[in-house]
Order: structure tokens, then sequence, then C-alpha cells
């Protein structure tokens, strides 16, 4: 959504509100899904949030996309908005370091922020912002987290930030997880103790294996795992970095209610464990299936 050029080929935002606004009047809905240029200017990207907002009170999917990024335009962007969103998406390409993007206290369900190589990896998304938002699933490519972040994360968690975190996942540079769990209870987990966690993305399905990890507890009671991960291809050494929260009870509970396979052929779910964790098509997608977000 951009102006007019000369040679006419760019549609402007004026006309693309009328063409939306006819087409829901035509059909009598409200859209839900927004695609968003990430390099847009910040007089754009106002104007876009500002009729965005008088349509919709809430947002199904929202991707926020491009080579190029300015920071302020997005900011505002979600300074103006402030809905609910139960997707949003960031694919940014930008080879460069850009400013933080304020997205305020986020209302969203599912974040994923993809990354085109490690050599660039997110800096724009700090652990202030990861802790101010409220969500249930994240998933970020390589980041900047170092151990002070993921140590000031994970005590926000025991002490009530992300409550509803379910998932998350990320790559950073090889870390010391002494450093990462300084002040923290920790229970080590059998490294032949295996446990499928089930969850989704995207509503795709998710299904993988915590092998052995590190248990941490919420002043509530609930459990999360922690799962240092296989190298992350590219040209820094950089590792996943996984965190499942798991929904109810204790974690040893669940395995034995709902997948009584685990005792019966340990080692055969352990084999299979450390072959997803060393499957070298894991290091470009450790988890989610690209297709079902229709990447190449």
């Amino acid at each position: 959504m951009s102006s007019y050029t000369n040679n006419g080929n760019e549609v402007s935002i004026k006309f693309a509100k009328f063409w939306v606004n006819y087409v829901c009047d035509l059909f009598r809905t409200k859209f839900n899904l927004l695609f968003l240029d990430s390099n847009a200017s910040i007089e754009h990207m106002s104007a876009v949030a500002e009729w965005t907002k008088s349509l919709i009170s809430e947002c199904w999917f929202c991707h926020i996309a491009g080579d190029d990024a300015k920071s302020e335009s997005i900011t505002r962007f979600f300074e103006i908005t402030n809905f609910p969103i139960r997707f949003l998406i960031f694919d940014l390409k930008h080879e460069y370091e850009i400013a933080p993007i304020n997205c305020g206290v986020l209302n969203v369900e599912e974040v994923r922020i993809f990354t085109k190589t490690s050599k660039n990896p997110v800096n724009w998304f700090t652990v202030e912002q990861m802790m101010r938002t409220n969500c249930s699933k994240m998933i970020l490519g390589a980041c900047t987290f170092d151990e002070n972040d993921l140590n000031q994360f994970i005590k926000g968690w025991i002490n009530g930030n992300n409550s509803k975190m379910e998932l998350f996942i990320t790559v950073v540079k090889t870390i010391d997880f002494a450093l990462v769990f300084d002040g923290i209870e920790v229970d080590v987990r059998d490294p032949m103790l295996v446990r499928p966690f089930y969850s989704s993305m995207l509503t795709h399905p998710l299904e993988f294996l915590i092998v052995g990890g590190l248990d941490i507890r919420r002043n509530d009671g609930t459990v999360a795992s922690i799962q240092p991960g296989a190298e992350f291809a590219g040209p820094r050494v950089m590792n996943y970095f996984t965190m499942v929260v798991w929904p109810q009870g204790k974690p040893d509970e669940l395995v034995a209610k709902k997948t009584e396979d685990v005792h019966k052929n340990g080692a055969e779910w352990y084999k299979k464990a450390v072959q997803v964790v060393n499957d070298p098509a894991r290091v470009d997608k450790p988890i989610v299936d690209s297709d079902a977000y229709g990447k190449n």
C-alpha cells in the first residue's frame, strides 16, 4: 500500500481502502488477514493502522514482511491498533541491525519470527518485549539473547510473567547454562528419559520429544522443561533453545497416561529421539514444517 508512482503500477492506500470496504460491504463480512510491508513509511503505516482499527476489533492473522524494515513504522502500527491478534508473523529479511520494535503489551496467541540467516540474528526483539508479550507460543529464528537475557526471562516466568506460555523456541549463541540458571532451582532429568510433547503452530500439529532436559517449576506449581538443542547451521556457532510448559499435572504423569509405549519400548524411543536431535534436516526445520506457512 503505497502512493501512486509515475508508471501507475502501484495502488494507493486510498484506492485499497475503497476496494476493501466495497468487498466487505458486498459480502457483509469483515477481513481478518493483514499483510504489511515492513518498509512502509510511518505516514502510510499510521494510515493503515487507523483504518484497520476502525474496521475490526481483532485480527486472525497478521504478516509483516519485507527486504527492508522501518522500526518506527512498525512500532507505530502496534501503538495505534492494540487489538488482539491470533497469529503474528514477522518475516524481515534486512541484512543489518535495526532499532528495537516496540510492540507494546502484545495480546497475541502465537508469534513466529523468521530470520534470514544466523549472520543477521534478530536484535530488534528484546527480552523486555518478550516478557511483556503474554502469548502461548513463540518461535524465533537466530537471536541475540545471551545468558543474562534467558535468566531474566526464566525468572520472570517463575514469578508469573508469560503465564499463558506453552512453547518457546529460539536459536542462541553457545551459552553457559550455569549462568542461565544462576539463582534458579533446576531438576536435571535422566538423559534416558524421553517425554513427548504435543502442541500446534498456525493450526499445524506439532509432536516432538524432550530427551532428558532441565525442569523448572513456577510458583504456582506448573512445570516447564528446557531442552538444549542441536546446532544451528550457519556462519556462527549457535544452538536451539527449547522451553515447553506441561499443560497439567506433572510431566511424568502425563507421559504415563498418554504414552505407555514410551515405557514399554524405552530403548526404541530413545533411539528415535537421538535421530530426531541429530537429523541434519532438523537444523533447518527444527520443529515446524515450513510448508505449513507457504515457505519454500
